[in-house]
C-alpha cells in the first residue's frame, strides 16, 4: 500500500514525536536539538523542542 502525500506525515510532525520519544526518555533538551538538526533539517526545531518540552 503507498501512502499519498496528503497522508504522509509531515517532516514537523515526525520530527515532534521523535523529540517527545526522546524527551520522555530523560533526553537533555540541547541532545534532541542536535539530532533534529541532523535528521530533520528544515524544521523549525526551537518551536518543535518548546511544543514538547512544555507538554512534559
Amino acid at each position: 500500500m503507498h501512502r499519498t502525500r496528503a497522508s504522509a506525515p509531515t517532516d514537523t510532525e515526525g520530527a515532534r514525536l521523535v523529540a517527545l520519544d526522546m524527551a520522555l526518555a530523560g533526553q537533555p533538551r540541547d541532545q534532541v536539538d542536535a539530532y533534529l538538526a541532523e535528521h530533520f533539517a528544515g524544521v523549525d526545531r526551537v518551536a518543535v523542542l518548546d511544543a514538547v518540552y512544555a507538554s512534559i
